[in-house]
């Protein structure tokens, strides 16, 4: 072979290699470039966080950097497409911001933000309320600066701030014998607090009640209709306060009282001014000083007790609680039992919109994110069981359920499903999907108490809530605490 065909065979495996290297460095065939980073929650408290589109080879540097409520984490890592980040927040939103250099020199930022519920929650803290033992705490709500704001009655109100950590911040008292029970108590836009509950002196009145951010009273409003020609004593019992979808505040309760005073319209049934026992819904709005916006009577000729009420969607409000009355006046549903669950929707001028009707009683309702409520419902006598029913924006049944146990408080998730705290069996607390499945059963230690059937629980914006225990063991009195699972 002559030098000449040496040189030109050397001249193409040269020309050959160059194009090689030049297609291995090429960032078309090397380098794939992430297009989105994807979150998971794993076992326990784990996160998942992976980068979408891309492989180890073609990643050169990726710091990861995450926010969550109560915590912030970084890494820096080479060229590794998945994370596994322990002991972050189960519960809450969680903001990923991850800046990757690939091995061709591009720099790229990708974020996102994931709301993560995991199937179990734990208890974080549990603060016995001290001092004001022998009080039963009735409502709470997460304090407009975290922590959270618990409510009680023993012949004055009690009133305790606790931060996020369980600290007691401070503890107030405010003397007013007439207020027999606090039904509720919810956030006011100037970061104090309106409370509502029962008056009872001479006769029954609703009672709402202002206090600032520390706790001090500012304003105290009283609502009631006429007395009855039997007694000349009002009857109005308040249920519940909520924060009205257009500002200000609904009193909902239930009303045997006559027009006059506060109340515009009569009790349903004329017999209601010789029997106190044949009450009506009775619903007021009112403004952001307590100015009465309008009020309804809803009801029939028997008996009805309001128990919850909750915003829906378009602005308005569902009413929940039992009625004994027949086709009637604003029912259009026979009584099936003694006493039947009663559902009312109205508009957000409190005009009746439609009802319906079920059997046996309901004693909670909770508005979930698909315009549909969840109710909980007595049982029937001697039974170990309630139920659980679901029920569209129409009022229609979803599905229906029955739980092993005695009870159980309802509260929303942000993943559409919901939680119970109560007693059940050898468990103190349910988790649901939004279809009634129910995902896991625990056990919170609570140190041989339970979860109060009458405070409820209250959300927190961490994605955990807060709790009243009650019957606290102890030397022959009863010791509240305040608990906080996440």
């Amino acid at each position: 072979m002559s030098k000449i065909s040496i040189a030109y065979i050397a001249i193409l495996i040269l020309l050959f290699a160059c194009k090689k290297k030049k297609d291995e460095i090429n960032p078309d065939n090397q380098c794939k470039m992430p297009t989105e980073v994807a979150v998971q929650l794993v076992t326990g408290d784990s996160l998942s966080i992976s980068l979408v589109g891309t492989d180890s080879m073609s990643l050169k540097k990726v710091t990861w950097m995450l926010t969550s409520y109560d915590t912030t984490l970084a890494y820096i890592t080479p060229g590794i497409t998945i994370l596994k980040v322990p002991n972050i927040s189960r519960n809450g939103q969680v903001k990923v911001s991850v800046d990757i250099e690939t091995s061709c020199r591009t720099k790229i930022t990708l974020t996102r933000t994931e709301n993560i519920q995991s199937a179990s929650f734990r208890k974080i803290w549990l603060r016995e309320i001290g001092e004001y033992t022998d009080t039963t705490f009735t409502a709470l709500v997460e304090a407009t600066t975290g922590g959270c704001i618990a409510v009680g009655t023993d012949y004055s109100l009690k009133v305790i701030s606790v931060d996020a950590s369980g600290k007691i911040l401070w503890r107030k008292e405010i003397v007013d014998s007439e207020y027999q029970k606090v039904r509720s108590i919810v956030k006011a836009d100037d970061g104090g607090y309106v409370l509502g509950g029962d008056r009872v002196g001479r006769e029954y009145t609703y009672g709402l009640m202002k206090i600032s951010e520390s706790g001090e009273k500012q304003w105290q409003k009283i609502f009631k209709g006429r007395g009855n020609t039997f007694s000349d004593q009002s009857y109005d019992r308040l249920a519940q306060v909520i924060n009205a979808s257009d500002g200000g505040y609904i009193v909902a309760g239930y009303s045997s009282s006559l027009a006059g005073f506060d109340k515009t319209d009569a009790p349903k049934n004329p017999k209601a001014s010789q029997n106190y026992t044949l009450t009506d819904y009775w619903i007021v709005k009112v403004d952001a000083q307590g100015k009465i916006v309008w009020d309804k009577t809803i009801g029939g000729d028997g008996q009805e007790i309001l128990n919850k009420i909750v915003v829906t969607v378009d602005g308005g409000y569902m009413i929940s609680g039992y009625s004994e009355s027949s086709i009637s006046d604003d029912k259009t549903s026979d009584v099936e039992g003694n006493f039947d669950t009663w559902v009312v929707k109205i508009n957000k001028s409190g005009t009746k919109q439609w009802d319906r009707s079920f059997v046996n009683s309901a004693f909670d309702m909770v508005a979930l994110q698909d315009g549909s409520v969840v109710l909980s419902i007595w049982p029937k006598g001697g039974s170990k069981s309630f139920g659980l029913m679901k029920l569209d924006d129409r009022g229609n049944s979803v599905w229906q359920k029955n739980v092993e146990g005695d009870y159980g408080n309802l509260l929303p998730l942000d993943d559409g499903g919901f939680i119970m705290a109560g007693r059940f069996g050898n468990s103190n607390l349910l988790r649901f999907s939004p279809d009634g499945e129910a995902l896991v059963a625990s056990t919170v230690d609570l140190s041989g108490s339970y979860f109060s059937f009458w405070a409820g629980l209250a959300k927190a914006k961490s994605g955990g809530f807060y709790g009243i225990v009650s019957s606290r063991p102890g030397q022959g009195i009863y010791q509240p605490a305040v608990i906080y699972l996440k």
